[in-house]
Order: structure tokens, then C-alpha cells, then sequence
């Protein structure tokens, strides 16, 4: 792998983490499943499986308002 496309995706998974650590969202459950996804050293796919399982049960859940700025 590149090492661009390395610091990309490092960058990308990064955000995700920061976005997820925000009060607003830290005990949404999805987040709490993506950041189960991105510590988890287990390499079990079960985790997987639950973060897409929460995904497909979230249709109704409520909209959460935050800003942009969450570098």
C-alpha cells in the first residue's frame, strides 16, 4: 500500500474516531458499535456482523444536530 493511500485512510479512520468521541454522539449506540470497530483486537467477524445489524435497525432513529467543527 502507498503510503498516501496509507495516511488517507489513517486520516479518514481518524475523523471517524473524533466524530464518535463527541458528547453528543459518544453513547449513541452506532457510535458505540464503530467504536467497538476500530479498538476491538479481536478479529472475530461478530463484531462486524452486530455494528451491521444496529445499522440496519437505525432507519428510525432520531437526527442528532453538531456542527462541523470537529477537528
Amino acid at each position: 500500500m502507498r503510503k498516501a493511500q496509507r495516511d488517507f485512510y489513517f486520516a479518514k479512520l481518524r475523523d471517524i474516531k473524533i466524530l464518535c468521541q463527541r458528547p453528543e454522539l459518544e453513547n449513541v449506540p452506532m457510535a458505540m458499535r464503530i467504536k467497538k470497530l476500530l479498538y476491538d483486537v479481536d478479529e472475530k467477524e461478530y463484531a462486524l456482523a452486530e455494528a451491521q445489524e444496529i445499522v440496519s435497525q437505525s432507519t428510525n432513529v432520531e437526527e442528532i444536530e453538531f456542527s462541523d467543527d470537529y477537528d
